[in-house]
């Protein structure tokens, strides 16, 4: 399942993958750094394993969980840079 949100501020991307936690996350945290992510993980945040990636001005936030059977990512990224954010 593939849900995806735009709002003036941030597009948001929500999708499921029968994949577990461990090589989801080690997904995210190499493909954003081979694509010159500063990668950053937040750790458990409210029942989410939560990456940071930021890229100059730009963030992204990468909230993944997982139930029995599914594992749950919600990738988002602000369409402006970060106020306050320095390069």
């Amino acid at each position: 399942m593939l849900v995806s949100r735009r709002t003036a501020a941030q597009l948001a991307v929500t999708f499921t993958t029968s994949d577990g936690l461990s090589p989801v996350l080690a997904f995210y945290r190499e493909r954003l750094s081979q694509e010159g992510w500063d990668v950053r993980e937040q750790g458990l945040i409210e029942g989410a394993w939560v990456l940071k990636g930021r890229k100059g001005l730009r963030t992204c936030r990468v909230e993944v969980t997982e139930d029995h059977a599914r594992t749950y990512i919600a990738f988002v990224l602000p369409l402006a840079p970060e106020a306050g954010a320095r390069e």
